[in-house]
This record gives structure tokens, C-alpha cells and sequence, in this order.
């Protein structure tokens, strides 16, 4: 952060015209933050579905077939998230239009 800092109060008189400086520090720990929150996102494309395995596994080790209840409740829950997650989405794109 403190490097992002420095890089703002090194900007040019240009860029400093067009924006103020905290606009331009907030857009640039904003991009900082995202790339270092990048790596746990790419972790959750393997970690996930090896987590649900897991899980129905004890599951069904504990349950036998009515661990297919589990299944169900599972697979209706990520159905779902399908619909509230593209309006999260949509709200977000409309908030960050906002702020431009």
C-alpha cells in the first residue's frame, strides 16, 4: 500500500487535472487488492468441488443412501445462487458505472 501511495503523489500535472489524487490512489489499491486476491480465486476453481466430494463421501459413509438428501439439498442450493448471483452482478456493474 504504501508503494501504491508513493506512485500517487508521483503523478504527472496531467493526470492530476483529470482526477484528484485520492480518486487516483482508490483506483490503484483497488487493482492492487484484485490481483492479490486473484490467487484465491484460482484456488476455489479445484478446492471446491474437492470439498463437496469430500463432504458427500463422510456423508454417505455416515448416512449410506439417504445421503442422497444431502446431494439434492446441495445441488438445489447452487441452482439457486444461479439467478442471485447474476443480479449481484448486475448491481455491480451499475454501481461501477456510477462511479465513473
Amino acid at each position: 500500500m504504501a508503494a501504491i501511495y508513493r506512485k500517487g503523489l508521483l503523478l504527472s500535472s496531467q493526470a492530476r487535472q483529470r482526477h484528484t489524487s485520492g480518486e487516483i490512489i482508490n483506483y490503484m489499491s483497488v487493482d492492487a487488492e484484485r490481483i492479490g486476491d486473484f490467487s484465491w480465486y484460482l484456488q476455489e476453481f479445484w478446492s471446491v468441488p474437492l470439498q463437496v466430494l469430500v463432504a458427500l463421501f463422510v456423508l454417505y459413509k455416515s448416512l449410506g443412501l439417504a445421503s442422497l438428501v444431502g446431494l439434492s439439498a446441495i445441488v438445489l442450493i447452487m441452482i439457486g445462487n444461479l439467478p442471485l448471483g447474476n443480479l449481484q452482478e448486475k448491481f455491480q456493474d451499475k454501481i461501477i458505472e456510477g462511479k465513473s
